[in-house]
């Protein structure tokens, strides 16, 4: 009886010995590309304003409030130090300004290339390097504009298991977009008004990755 309760242990003891990286997916000479979910965090940073004709003067700066969003990235790579992918992104924000005049949070969507340096550090930890560019959607209520995004993220990747592992990056997210704004005056009717919007923020992501 001891004796099989000496060989359980032994052999338990053994597995909890062996390196979780002998399980994990080899990201040192893996080609295959992955699936990412990203929970996106926007901290800190600056929305600068532009008002091409501003009878109010409004405020050319303002602190941006907490952001966050939900992103997708798919990731392939074409060298053992390069990959390409797209990512698509649902934002929300808002500055220090709108929130005290409870106005509706913006609704960002980009949709995104993404250039990726990278550099296996070992069989289970990859560093990288990623620049995010594209286009987006900004929505602010009912009025919807077009506008661009750029980023530059750095991030490190694990493995966990044989296909799947978990991420995190840091980085400055940048965005610029024009809303056109219509309202109504006595006499003159109708006016319509350009708002050029930029913002900067730390961006900070954390999330799960998929062997494809």
């Amino acid at each position: 009886m001891h004796a099989r309760y000496a060989l359980i242990a032994l052999v338990v003891g053994c597995a909890l010995a062996v390196s979780p990286t002998a399980f994990a997916q080899d990201l040192e000479n893996s080609d295959d590309g992955h699936l990412a979910v990203k929970l996106m965090l926007g901290l800190g940073g600056e929305a600068e304003l532009d008002v091409e004709n501003d009878p109010v003067g409004f405020e050319p700066e303002d602190d941006m409030e907490l952001g966050y969003g939900l992103g997708v990235a798919y990731m392939h790579p074409l060298h053992r130090f390069f990959a390409l992918g797209g990512q698509l992104a649902i934002f929300s924000w808002t500055t220090d300004g709108l929130e005290e005049i409870n106005a509706d949070r913006n609704m960002l969507i980009d949709l995104s290339l993404v250039p990726q340096l990278k550099y296996a550090v070992s069989r289970s930890v990859e560093l990288y390097a990623s620049l995010p560019l594209g286009l987006t959607v900004d929505s602010w209520g009912e009025d919807e504009c077009l506008g661009f995004n750029l980023a530059l993220m750095l991030g490190v990747r694990g493995a966990l298991g044989d296909s799947w592992g978990l991420l995190g990056e840091i980085g400055f997210v940048y965005h610029a977009f024009t809303h056109t704004v219509e309202a109504e005056a006595p006499v003159v009717g109708d006016i319509e008004n350009d708002f050029d919007v930029s913002t900067g923020q730390i961006g900070l992501n954390v999330g799960v990755w998929f062997q494809l």
